[in-house]
């Protein structure tokens, strides 16, 4: 059976990165995040709206991604791909991996909404999570697990090393979102090197090649989130990010997604609108610190 994974155990981790997300946020851990973002409302007194936009969003990516992780194919015919090409195990492992990435990026917003710098060793544990739970469906394509079990051995060492003060944490923050950004640039522009890279000679299913440059997507926003939490705080980053998966979608939905039908692209409008107005939003809630500082 195609869809035949030990779900409860593979959610079950992905969901202690959110776990330890929120450890790592904790005060004390690592070096104070830059002053949260506040608009004052009509009639007095003030709302953090930045960390209202930051839950909504993440809740929103951890149901859209749960959702792929658990029913790939369901997923996919929902968008308008057939069956046939739902089925197929190119676009059953790629889907996962697609989810498995976006729920990295619920634990990286959970992080950075605490501490900036516990973002860099949360995504580092999501993307070892990734690779790994994606074992099962990227074995059945032949992919060697050499490879794989090397990068998850060393994203997870760089990542535990950080916490326990051995490495730099800004230096593993930096290092983390140079390695997001490039990385996503491969998948995102080249998705079709990414099995050759593991050893892996069959071709791409549409679906997969769609899901791989989604993943892209979503690695480029992490990579822009981290740099813009770095410099110029969560609101700001908040932005960056909603924008960067603003354009993500739109692109998804006329490009990559375009012939699974009308489904896919008006879904994919709907979310860049969405995006865009949480993004404008955060960036009204950055530019009000500015002022009040």
């Amino acid at each position: 059976r195609r869809n035949n994974l030990p779900i409860p155990s593979v959610m079950i981790a992905l969901l202690v990165t959110v776990a330890a997300a929120r450890g790592l946020a904790a005060p004390g851990r690592i070096p104070t995040a830059p002053k949260p973002s506040h608009t004052r409302l009509r009639g007095g007194g003030s709302m953090d709206f930045t960390n209202y936009i930051a839950t909504g969003v993440a809740g929103r990516l951890a149901l859209s991604g749960t959702a792929a992780f658990v029913s790939p194919s369901g997923c996919l015919q929902l968008i308008g791909v057939p069956e046939s090409e739902a089925t197929g195990e190119s676009s059953l492992a790629y889907t996962r991996y697609m989810a498995a990435s976006m729920l990295t990026l619920v634990a990286a917003l959970v992080a950075g909404a605490g501490e900036d710098f516990a973002a860099g060793p949360v995504i580092l544990y999501g993307s070892a999570l990734s690779l790994l739970t994606s074992i099962p469906n990227l074995e059945r394509l032949g992919c060697p697990k050499l490879p794989l079990m090397v990068l998850i051995v060393a994203q997870a060492l760089l990542a535990a090393l950080t916490c326990a003060g051995v490495i730099d944490k800004e230096l593993t923050f930096v290092m983390t979102a140079i390695w997001a950004l490039l990385n996503g640039l491969q998948l995102h522009v080249l998705p079709e090197l990414n099995p050759k890279l593991y050893g892996m000679n069959q071709e791409l299913s549409h679906p997969a090649h769609a899901m791989l440059r989604a993943t892209g997507s979503l690695m480029i926003a992490a990579g822009a989130y981290l740099f813009a939490l770095r410099y110029k705080g969560h609101a700001f980053a908040l932005a960056v990010l909603l924008g960067s998966l603003s354009t993500a979608a739109l692109k998804f939905g006329f490009f990559d997604a375009g012939s699974f039908g009308g489904i896919a692209r008006k879904g994919a409008i709907v979310e860049a609108a969405l995006d865009t107005a949480l993004a404008a939003a955060a960036y009204m809630a950055y530019t009000s610190d500015l002022a009040e500082f």
